[in-house]
């Protein structure tokens, strides 16, 4: 089975394409922990594509511990990365996700790296103040919902020395993903993230644009550079819809033998 590597500033995925394995989804769900932990490539995650009806491709994403996501800003880029790779004269691609239909745009594409937007969409802002008994205290955040849920927390010394513990309270249920704010010098703003099913990643899109609509709530601007450990994503808000912006590189082939992996679905002798 081959697994094409994408990252998104260092946000890593394992592109499978349904065409090019006999693995099917539920055995791809299955496998997903053994496949993200694999020590050339460790992932963030998988994406997982399938025909679609209404788009160029769906795209599936399964977070490295095996729960599904609805939207990821830096896989659907790396997606039409992949799509454009294999045409390289088309610049606009439409990618369906469980969040729904979502365009992307190649800005410029150069051996391995290419530079894309994608339209990300409304956001649902709601202001809590939250007991977590974890830590006995109580904390001031937004709840962003982009697609996916996100909390963004706000530079605070106290906050910042208990990120993980933070993010491991939220987990509950479901889980939920975590931004926290470091510094904001202008429309430069330097974040920490911890997403839902991985713990702290290099970087994420949708959290990204969840932490600039929040500064947008705010009135502190509509073009951001959110500043991650792995790079910069670039987010504009135009009438109240979300663009994001930044770099996805190709990291390479993989090619996974079937016979490690459990499959239900294909004969493995």
């Amino acid at each position: 089975m081959i697994g094409y590597k994408y990252n998104g500033c260092g946000n890593k995925f394992i592109l499978i394409d349904e065409k090019e394995t006999d693995l099917s989804k539920s055995d791809i769900l299955f496998n997903t922990q053994s496949l993200c932990k694999n020590e050339n490539y460790k992932a963030d995650g998988i994406l997982y594509l399938e025909k679609s009806q209404n788009a160029d491709i769906f795209m599936n994403i399964i977070n490295s511990d095996g729960s599904i996501a609805k939207m990821c800003g830096n896989g659907v880029r790396c997606v039409a990365q992949y799509l454009h790779n294999q045409n390289p004269n088309k610049k606009i691609f439409k990618i369906d996700t469980l969040s729904g239909l979502k365009i992307v745009k190649i800005l410029s594409s150069n051996q391995n790296t290419c530079v894309s937007s994608v339209k990300i969409g409304k956001a649902k802002i709601k202001n809590f103040n939250k007991m977590f008994d974890s830590i006995q205290e109580t904390l001031n955040f937004d709840y962003v919902n982009i697609g996916n849920e996100h909390i963004v927390f706000y530079p605070d010394e106290q906050i910042l020395r208990k990120k993980q513990l933070i993010y491991e309270s939220l987990q509950k249920n479901n889980g939920i993903n975590v931004e926290f704010i470091n510094e904001i010098n202008g429309n430069n703003i330097k974040v920490r993230v911890f997403e839902r099913g991985c713990g702290e990643t290099m970087a994420c899109g949708t959290g990204a644009t969840a932490v600039a609509f929040s500064l947008f709530n705010k009135n502190l601007g509509n073009n951001f550079n959110i500043i991650m450990p792995g790079g910069t994503l670039n987010v504009k808000i135009i009438d109240n819809m979300a663009y994001l912006e930044g770099p996805t590189v190709f990291d390479g082939l993989e090619n996974y033998n079937i016979k490690e992996f459990e499959c239900k679905s294909c004969d493995k002798e």
